[in-house]
């Protein structure tokens, strides 16, 4: 029957005060007309939303708690809308998440202060301070002399024939001759933890994050300006009608327009991808090319041939740059991989099923990382154990 079945997402909107469409306001008052039960239902999830008491804090556990009972007991033999355990979290969370964010973000600290049954975050030793990343990167030059960067003081890194290397405001800048024809490359290298910017010699400016290569001529002098990336990176390319500029990944090559874009391509990731904010691209792959507008991305996947294009958000691509990481409905073992590369750490799940958990929200880039354990652990069923720079991810007790 039309009106079984309501998804817990209207649920939730609704006793978050969040305002319905009309449509969706009438599917919700059918489907509780149906049964008494399904009204009380609702008014009670209402009611326990906040909790009594002056802090006034969300009760999610008792909410899902109370899910259970109420799908177990009033849609029986329904297949596929309740799962217990794990993978019921697969469809519940991706929303959930999107409504407790900023929710949980602006009282993590009342919440996590209050005496609770079960400690928030687990840990079997005294852990190490885990900072966020930082400026960190190494130059390697032509000639094989290695420059290690910290972004803290302006200097003069470099003086070769035809050549300067600045670090100026926590940003490396090459200043080349033009009538220099030789053809030199240099390599930058950002480890785990790390994050810095480039700008060429041609003025284009790169941002690169953790775990991330560029390997780019200190002067342009071809009639191509060809970089290598690996890893992720955002561009803002000086425009030069006479000489393209060309991102190589690996997997595909990019030719620019003079624009700014994000390329996310690191070695060994099923995943890559290219996603245009604003200008104009084009992506290659196995003798075919793609043109990309504002707002689209190319996709890759890397054990099939083929590009697909997609309309995305580019700020859920690129805010990384300005202190976020946007998450909309990815996997749990996805999240993490990102949060191993930034805060250089390892994560180890002693149970598969926890790695496709879904999530969503805008976390702090440069939050304190228990805090950020905090919050997925608040909407997911994993707890997090950290022993040294070792994460262990397993099932919530």
């Amino acid at each position: 029957m039309e009106n079984e079945y309501v998804s817990w997402r209207l649920i939730l909107r609704k006793i978050t005060g969040e305002n319905l469409s009309e449509a969706e306001e009438r599917q919700l008052q059918d489907w509780m007309k149906v049964d008494v039960r399904r009204r009380e239902y609702v008014e009670n999830a209402r009611k326990d939303w906040l909790e009594p008491g002056e802090e006034n804090i969300p009760d999610l556990p008792r909410l899902m708690d109370r899910f259970d009972r109420f799908t177990a007991q009033a849609t029986p033999g329904k297949p596929g809308e309740h799962k217990r355990g794990f993978v019921r979290l697969k469809v519940f969370l991706p929303y959930a998440a999107v409504v407790l964010i900023p929710l949980c973000l602006i009282m993590m600290m009342v919440r996590f202060n209050r005496e609770e049954p079960r400690p928030v975050l687990a840990a079997k030793h005294t852990p190490e301070v885990i900072l966020p990343g930082s400026s960190q990167a190494s130059i390697v030059l032509s000639d094989g002399q290695r420059l290690v960067l910290d972004g803290k003081v302006d200097s003069l890194l470099c003086v070769q024939e035809g050549l300067t290397i600045r670090q100026q405001a926590g940003t490396i800048s090459y200043q080349a001759r033009k009538d220099v024809q030789e053809e030199r490359f240099n390599l930058i290298d950002i480890p785990r933890g790390g994050e810095y910017c480039l700008e060429l010699s041609d003025g284009t400016r790169v941002w690169l994050n953790s775990s991330s290569k560029l390997r780019y001529p200190e002067n342009f002098v071809r009639e191509e300006r060809v970089v290598e990336l690996s890893g992720e990176a955002y561009f803002e390319v000086a425009k030069n009608d006479r000489k393209p500029f060309i991102v190589k990944t690996g997997q595909q090559d990019i030719r620019v327009y003079g624009t700014a874009f994000n390329v996310y391509a690191y070695p060994g990731e099923k995943i890559q991808h290219t996603t245009l904010k604003e200008g104009r691209v084009s992506v290659s792959r196995k003798g075919r090319e793609y043109f990309l507008q504002p707002g689209q991305q190319a996709r890759i996947d890397t054990l099939s041939p083929g590009i697909v294009i997609e309309k995305v958000r580019p700020e859920q691509y690129c805010s990384w740059l300005t202190g976020k990481i946007p998450l909309e409905n990815e996997r749990l073992e996805d999240i993490l991989l990102r949060l191993a590369r930034w805060y250089n750490v390892d994560f180890v799940f002693n149970d598969d099923q926890l790695k496709d958990l879904h999530f969503s929200g805008d976390l702090e880039r440069y939050a304190d990382f228990s805090e950020i354990l905090r919050l997925i652990q608040m909407t997911t069923s994993v707890e997090f154990v950290i022993q040294g720079r070792q994460v262990i991810v397993q099932p919530l007790e």
